[in-house]
């Protein structure tokens, strides 16, 4: 498969897990969830929330913790997270680049 395909697959993968996980949510005027349904990820054992240890493993070099951090808050719906491994896909970090 070719560069731009898989890009093209993988962006529409994300986009469609975003679909899915925004159908039916009604937000405020803002976009946000109200207040009352916004569910922030559990800190980790040292205070920190996942997607910010993700970013510090990516920051780090360690792509392959990053990837494993982000998957499941992309696949819950985090757009930041779908972005970073969006990025990461693009580049080849914590899995092969396309050739």
């Amino acid at each position: 498969m070719h560069r731009a395909t898989t890009i093209t697959a993988v962006i529409a993968a994300l986009v469609g897990v975003a679909a899915s996980g925004l159908a039916g949510c009604e937000t405020t005027s803002g976009g946000a969830p109200p207040a009352s349904e916004a569910v922030a990820a559990p800190p980790s054992a040292n205070g920190l929330a996942p997607l910010d240890l993700g970013r510090i493993a990516y920051e780090k070099g360690d792509y392959e913790t990053a990837w494993t951090t982000f998957l499941p808050l992309a696949e819950s719906g985090d757009p930041v997270a779908q972005v970073h491994l969006a990025r990461m896909s693009y580049y080849g970090r914590g899995r092969p680049q396309d050739p």
